[in-house]
């Protein structure tokens, strides 16, 4: 199921009704308008030292909770769509536009409705290189 993707902070989506339906929230560069916006979110240094996760699952109340932090080209939107069968989830991230030469970084926080119990979420994001698969992980929802 496709929602667009804008916002910025704010409570965590929470899971639809529907198994495998998703809502997602943008933060940073993904939910602005203009590139003069998007220089307010500069991607994050790259440092020798480990950062945080990209990509963090976290069951929650009725599913999952998937925050995928990424840098990206400016200008550009996500939409944002999942689909649940036989014990797999997965999200799949697209992100379309216009690219502006700047650099940018985003947040994108989706809450994927899953029954109780053991899942395979899986995570793809689509971009001007194709497709790749971030993550793919267990987790249990309860």
């Amino acid at each position: 199921m496709a929602h667009p993707s804008r916002g910025e902070g704010g409570a965590a989506p929470v899971p639809p009704a529907e198994v495998g339906a998703s809502r997602t929230e943008a933060q940073g560069c993904l939910a602005v308008a203009s590139e003069a916006e998007a220089a307010r979110f500069p991607p994050p240094p790259v440092t020798r030292a480990p950062g945080p996760p990209p990509v963090r699952m976290t069951p929650v109340a009725g599913g999952v909770l998937v925050e995928h932090t990424l840098t990206h080209a400016c200008c550009l939107k996500a939409v944002v769509t999942s689909h649940a069968e036989r014990g797999t989830a997965t999200v799949s991230e697209s992100l379309m536009g216009n690219p502006c030469r700047c650099r940018c970084g985003s947040t994108l926080r989706t809450a994927v409705a899953l029954p109780p119990g053991r899942w395979t979420l899986a995570l793809d994001v689509t971009d001007s290189g194709g497709t790749h698969r971030v993550i793919e992980q267990d987790v249990e929802v309860r």
